[in-house]
């Protein structure tokens, strides 16, 4: 009779290793899919966060007159829906970004980068707020901007 009580309490605690091993795995599957989360997650800001960083680039190389506000007034704004989009890179979901320019003042006389200009300059803040398509994930960098006149 003893015999077979020992073998009742292997049982049992057999079944309770087994149930502790299965808690490890499944707080370890969990812990993996938590870090696979974030790091995508990571990935699709700083991926947001450089369609922002090229809507500003891009802005760089347009004409003046394809972006500014065609109003002086400070606080004029001038949007542009989908200024910049990226599509079909290989292994990168699509990317967009909008700009947004505002007219703040005009200074004379001004100094930028060290050099002085005789001149009027327009100032302007850009705001690029980069997306990445069918996700929530948004980054938005603002620049400032002069246009010597």
């Amino acid at each position: 009779m003893d015999s077979k009580r020992q073998q009742g309490i292997v049982l049992i605690i057999v079944l309770v290793m087994l149930i502790v091993i299965s808690l490890i795995g499944t707080t370890a599957m969990r812990s993996a899919a938590f870090n696979d989360r974030i790091s995508v997650n990571h990935q699709h800001k700083n991926l947001a966060f450089e369609a922002a960083e090229s809507a500003l680039a891009q802005a760089l190389k347009t004409a003046p007159d394809d972006i500014v506000p065609a109003s002086t007034t400070p606080g004029a704004t001038r949007s542009s829906g989908d200024f910049f989009a990226s599509s079909n890179v290989s292994g990168q979901p699509d990317l967009s970004a909008d700009l947004k320019t505002t007219y703040i003042e005009m200074r004379n006389n001004v100094v930028l980068s060290g050099y002085r200009f005789n001149s009027n300059a327009l100032i302007y803040t850009l705001r690029a707020s980069g997306e990445i398509n069918d996700t929530p994930t948004r980054a938005v960098n603002r620049m400032g901007a002069a246009l010597i006149r």
